[in-house]
């Protein structure tokens, strides 16, 4: 089932930074939303929907899994389906809407703890893009893939900023707390929306189904959508790249060492943004949830086959999760993709 979610109202997904009253006065959030904020919007609608007990609720959708994430355009007659701008693209400042994947894997010279044996290393007169808020097309990203041409167009989608300045109140009183002046970054998504494709549950949706979602219940818009998916590329040599559509969770920390041995392949670089810390609140157990630090989505690894493709095993791990942490929740959604020979 893919559903498409469009916010009524601003939304707020709370960072891993603590606040506690008092002591801190600005509460920062993320966007977009990890995996996780989705499912559990989707857990608590199936339970309100059915008059669920939480302890029921847990137990009747121990088999969802969030299959694909992306994002759409608002009004979008076309219906196009969006997904992270990738890592190891750079803009060479000719041409705005854009970038080139010139990043050549070079060997690795020096001493370091990186992982890897090469580096990516960019041209002369290019420059890092700001990848928060830019997205490719299902095209662009099928060409981006293929490796047609070193060309990747690129649109940027904007989520305004839209402060909540609010007090504490003594509810005895009716007073002012002292202290608990705070500001929280919502943020408002009037141009994009969330299309989310899973299994395990349906959804009782009708022609005006509102859910709550993010860290201050913010009402939601669902209605059933339609989710274009990336083609399975065609290959040039022996090597190839992944590439994360959602943040993902190693292991082994920030390279996903365990594909190595499952492609018969090993990582010979990447191209990452900073890592996320990603927990949350466990309503069942009343706990804090672990706390890991995820590799964000738009990671792009390099790896080099030991022998010829496994053509198959690509084959088996395009779109889906190579994530060793909450796989079901939508982490580490993953896509492989060309790379042309030097």
């Amino acid at each position: 089932m893919t559903i498409e979610i469009k916010a009524l109202d601003t939304l707020f997904f709370k960072d891993a930074k603590p606040f506690n009253w008092g002591e801190n006065s600005w509460a920062d959030g993320i966007f977009p939303p990890p995996p996780s904020a989705f499912y559990g919007m989707l857990r608590t609608f199936y339970g309100m929907r059915h008059g669920l007990s939480l302890q029921e609720m847990v137990r009747q959708t121990e088999s969802l899994k969030i299959n694909q994430i992306a994002f759409g355009k608002i009004n979008d007659a076309a219906k196009v389906s969006f997904w992270p701008f990738p890592y190891d693209c750079v803009a060479d400042g000719k041409e705005k809407g854009i970038a080139q994947r010139l990043l050549a894997p070079q060997p690795l010279s020096q001493v370091s703890n990186y992982g890897a044996t090469h580096f990516l290393q960019a041209p002369e007169r290019t420059k890092a893009l700001s990848t928060s808020q830019l997205y490719l097309e299902t095209n662009n990203l099928d060409r981006y893939l293929a490796y047609y041409s070193p060309e990747v167009a690129y649109q940027e989608i904007k989520v305004e900023e839209e402060p909540k300045i609010g007090i504490g109140m003594d509810n005895a009183t009716r007073t002012v707390e002292e202290g608990k002046l705070f500001r929280v970054g919502m943020k408002r998504a009037n141009k994009l929306c969330f299309l989310i494709d899973f299994e395990g549950i349906d959804l009782p949706l009708d022609k005006a189904t509102v859910a709550k979602l993010g860290a201050e219940g913010k009402h939601v818009s669902i209605s059933q959508a339609q989710l274009e998916r990336p083609e399975f590329p065609e290959f040039d040599g022996n090597r190839f790249v992944v590439y994360l559509s959602t943040p993902a969770f190693f292991a082994s920390g920030s390279l996903p060492t365990q594909l190595e041995s499952r492609l018969d392949a090993k990582i010979i670089a990447c191209a990452m943004g900073k890592p996320q810390s990603l927990g949350g609140f466990d309503m069942l157990l009343r706990a804090p949830k672990v706390m890991r630090r995820a590799v964000p989505a738009g990671s792009v690894f390099y790896f080099e086959a030991n022998g010829a493709l496994d053509l198959e095993r690509l084959k088996a791990l395009h779109g889906t999760s190579i994530s060793d942490f909450h796989p079901e929740q939508g982490f580490g959604i993953a896509f492989v993709g060309n790379v042309k020979p030097a």
